[in-house]
């Protein structure tokens, strides 16, 4: 089986809600690509990339570096020899880890079809079949954020990330009208996106969050600052999460052997792809670090995949961001949905998704 064709097609998602915000940028739509391998005697290969302007991967920049960089190592190539490809990939430009990991899941599903397995067959098996999703709540005023949240809990959720990061004291008032909102049994964890800046404020802000019963702090400082996390870490009893911190696997070695926080928010998109997921997973364990599945893009593409990993990773422990299509229109993807708050592994061969009956290739 050999690849001998790639193509690409850009795609636009508009958010359902049009003030989308989180600390570092605001939202109404997503772009991205949905990249096919297709092949000479058996299945194509499906994959998305999205694009994100403020990590740097650009459409047109994305785009371009498919056609004139990864097409010409890719074809003629096998899709089983997935190290060696995407070894030549990484060889060819630095950076682009989005991009890189859609080329590198696209292979996986082209070999996933053409053994009629599902993708956790080939990541380690299958050691779970479901996963609580936890749902992203917004930034805006309190009460906003309080109404959002009763909204997504009465849909069957039962796991929420609370957005902060602008105003540290109102961030105290949004957790609190969420929390009494809510009510007492549903797990809040928060995301500040390094909004707080510096350790002193961060603590402070967790400190009188304390009676809220929040679970998790994720990226509360800048994500350079290594020891501002250990210093937050030290301060609270709240569990201090990386995430722009832990941009690759070599970063999150280094949290691990630092010890500067207490868990890692892995994605596939931004660790380059599945590989670089199940490498940094290991190490997690090995550190004794906690682990779970950010959120990688908001179609039901991305979450597939995510599941399949999910799935296969034992040590992946608690509610993953796999459930954010649910806030987009116009998803150029199916093949999985949520039921009662939990997202499902497809068990079709691949990643189980498929292109919407609506995505024509060169449109």
């Amino acid at each position: 089986m050999k690849i001998d064709r790639v193509d690409v097609q850009a795609v636009v998602q508009p958010y359902q809600d049009k003030s989308w915000q989180f600390a570092l940028a605001s939202r109404k739509e997503t772009h991205g690509l949905i990249i096919r391998l297709r092949t000479d005697d058996g299945p194509d290969g499906i994959a998305y990339a999205t694009a994100a302007l403020h990590v740097g991967e650009v459409l047109g920049g994305m785009r371009q570096l498919v056609d004139e960089v990864f097409t010409p190592i890719l074809v003629g190539g096998d899709p089983f020899d997935i190290e060696a490809l995407m070894g030549r990939i990484d060889a060819a430009v630095l950076g682009y880890p989005k991009t890189k990991a859609a080329i590198e899941v696209a292979l996986f599903d082209a070999v996933g079809k053409a053994l009629g397995v599902p993708l956790y067959k080939l990541w380690g098996g299958l050691y779970r079949a479901s996963i609580p999703v936890i749902r992203i709540i917004p930034i805006k005023e309190p009460a906003d954020m309080a109404r959002n949240a009763e909204r997504v809990v009465a849909e069957g959720y039962r796991y929420l990330k609370i957005k902060v990061g602008h105003d540290a004291r109102k961030d105290v008032e949004r957790v609190r009208e969420i929390r009494r909102a809510v009510g007492p049994d549903i797990g809040l964890t928060l995301d500040a996106n390094q909004g707080w800046g510096t350790p002193k404020l961060a603590i402070d802000a967790l400190r009188r969050m304390e009676e809220f019963d929040v679970a998790l702090i994720e990226q509360p400082v800048r994500a350079d600052d290594f020891q501002g996390l250990a210093t937050v870490k030290a301060g609270v009893s709240t569990i201090v999460e990386a995430d722009e911190s832990a941009g690759s696997v070599v970063d999150i070695y280094q949290l691990a052997r630092g010890g500067f926080v207490d868990a890692v928010s892995l994605k596939t998109p931004k660790l380059g792809g599945p590989r670089n997921v199940k490498k940094a997973a290991a190490i997690c364990q090995a550190a004794n670090l906690r682990c779970r599945m950010g959120m990688g893009g908001a179609n039901r593409l991305i979450s597939a995949v995510d599941m399949h990993l999910i799935a296969s990773t034992p040590n992946i422990d608690y509610a993953c961001e796999v459930g954010e299509f649910s806030r987009m229109d116009s998803d150029p993807t199916t093949g999985v949905e949520i039921v009662d708050g939990m997202l499902w592994v497809p068990h079709l061969p691949g990643h189980g998704a498929s292109i919407a009956p609506d995505v024509a290739f060169g449109a």
